[in-house]
């Protein structure tokens, strides 16, 4: 009578604990009208499901989500510890508030947003002058929806920064954005210390800057574009007077000027950059830029801005449709702000045919910054003194500096039949024989020819013979694993002859001893 009295009581219990366990603030699925989901629980408010979610759980909206009047505050405030996904599954968040974000990230941990559903039609807008989502601490991934706001804030569409300054990378306000999104209206602003942006595709639309800092607030951010489609209609599609580093690895960039820039480290590996405006004299701006229509136009503002201008290009294509591909200008009472520049590898510069591919004020006076190897497309009178030393413009418009391996006429493609054919060999070596150290040694090897650029021309030969003679290495330093030894001596033999005879005699102990039994 104990044991069920005590089995009663447990299961007594185990009811009140799962009753206990479910949130009054949720609803049923099927008639509760919910706002959201976790797993199979539903919720009547997005906050709720949010706050409920544990970590690397799915927050999944079952209906449209009016901030204003579905939420008990003007905003959705994250700030939960857990690493989560919200799936918006084709529907929209919206708001209307014209001094806060529609959905604040505010935890220090990840979210990812996705759209899992059918249509791809799910979104966070903001129809008022706030953001439509802004990132305080931690990572938010886009991964799907679309990202609207009225394109008249200065905080943009998806805003970066929190009100303290935090550059610890679990805290860092960085923002991701993959294939599929469409951030349309303010674009993206990074506005505290820290920031940090990453563009690997998707489409953003602006009607002022696509991307953007602010040099009273924004220091040593980091702006990686990896890929995607970045539009301004009116200005520079990527503004940046601020100190931090700005890299530039594929995608377009189109603005009525595609880049400009006022302090911090430009480097382009790739990517088209474009700008399309009308031709503008360039002019000081101490609280913005006048767009020139140049490719990437330099102001030389220094104060107020920091200045110290870095520009390294090793390929990619840099236009301008009515002004110079790369301007750098400043006024009569300050120096220029371009510290130092270098062109190289495959890149090509053009401009409008009457305007110069390169345009300088008189106090920038650094030579010899353009490598072999580098088109120009426009006026190029006196540019000479920019080349390579020794090099010179062939009729094609390519840099170029005859030597006893480097022909005077335009570079040709190089060749990679080499390669290809050691890379073959790499790819069939059976790992198994071989030493974990030394196939790993092989498989950088592999990566790196893998990842070589497929556009390299003959001036750019060395790349690939190396890259090969790396190959070879590897493979020649391939060490085969240690073999069991073999019985071929002596020694060997009579070691198996002697466990051969104790095996048997235990076996013939175990007989006596059945017989005995």
């Amino acid at each position: 009578m104990k044991k069920i009295t005590n089995l009663l009581l447990v299961a007594i219990i185990a009811m009140v604990a799962v009753v206990t366990s479910v949130s009054a603030d949720t609803v049923d699925c099927t008639s509760g009208s919910p706002k959201a989901k976790v797993g199979s629980t539903c919720y009547g408010k997005l906050s709720e499901a949010l706050a409920a979610a544990g970590e690397g759980q799915t927050v999944t909206l079952e209906a449209e989500v009016n901030v204003s009047t579905d939420e008990t505050n003007s905003y959705i405030n994250l700030t939960t510890q857990a690493n989560l996904t919200l799936d918006l599954n084709g529907h929209t968040i919206s708001s209307n508030n014209a001094t806060a974000s529609a959905f604040y990230v505010n935890n220090g941990k990840n979210l990812t947003i996705t759209d899992t559903s059918q249509a791809k039609n799910g979104a966070i807008k903001n129809t008022g002058n706030g953001s439509a989502v802004r990132v305080q601490t931690g990572v938010l991934t886009l991964e799907g929806g679309t990202y609207t706001s009225s394109g008249d804030s200065p905080f943009g569409t998806v805003e970066l920064g929190a009100s303290r300054s935090l550059t610890e990378e679990s805290y860092r306000a960085t923002l991701i954005v993959k294939d599929g999104v469409k951030i349309n209206g303010g674009g993206i602003t990074a506005g505290k210390k820290g920031s940090k942006i990453v563009v690997e595709g998707g489409t953003i639309t602006a009607k002022t800057f696509a991307i953007s800092g602010n040099a009273s607030d924004t220091t040593d951010s980091i702006i990686e574009i990896k890929g995607g489609e970045i539009t301004s209609e009116t200005s520079a599609a990527i503004y940046h007077p601020q100190t931090g580093t700005l890299t530039i690895s594929g995608g377009t960039i189109t603005g009525t000027t595609g880049i400009a820039i006022k302090a911090g480290e430009l480097t382009i590996t790739n990517g088209t950059i474009t700008g399309n405006g009308t031709y503008a004299e360039p002019s000081i701006n101490n609280g913005g830029i006048n767009a020139t229509g140049a490719g990437i136009q330099i102001e030389s503002n220094n104060p107020p801005y920091q200045g110290n201008v870095k520009l390294n290009i090793t390929g990619g294509t840099i236009e301008s449709t009515s002004n110079s591909a790369i301007q750098e200008y400043t006024d009569e009472e300050q120096e220029t702000s371009l510290e130092s520049i270098s062109i190289s590898g495959n890149t090509t510069l053009k401009s409008n045919a009457d305007k110069d591919v390169l345009s300088f004020s008189e106090k920038f006076t650094q030579e010899n910054f353009i490598a072999v190897g580098t088109k120009l497309e426009g006026k190029t009178e006196g540019m000479a003194k920019y080349y390579e030393e020794g090099a010179s413009l062939n009729s094609n418009g390519v840099v170029v500096k005859p030597t006893a391996n480097t022909p005077s006429s335009s570079p040709s493609a190089a060749d990679y039949s080499e390669l290809d054919k050691k890379l073959a060999e790499a790819k069939k070596v059976v790992k198994s024989k071989y030493t974990t150290e030394s196939i790993k040694a092989l498989e950088a090897a592999i990566k790196a020819a893998e990842g070589v650029s497929r556009n390299l021309n003959s001036y750019n030969q060395l790349i690939i013979d190396n890259l090969v003679k790396d190959l070879n290495t590897a493979m020649a330093n391939l060490k085969v694993k240690n073999k069991v030894p073999t019985p071929n001596t002596l020694d060997n033999t009579l070691s198996y002859v002697g466990l051969a005879l104790s095996s048997l005699g235990i076996t013939l102990i175990s007989v006596k001893k059945l017989k005995n039994n």
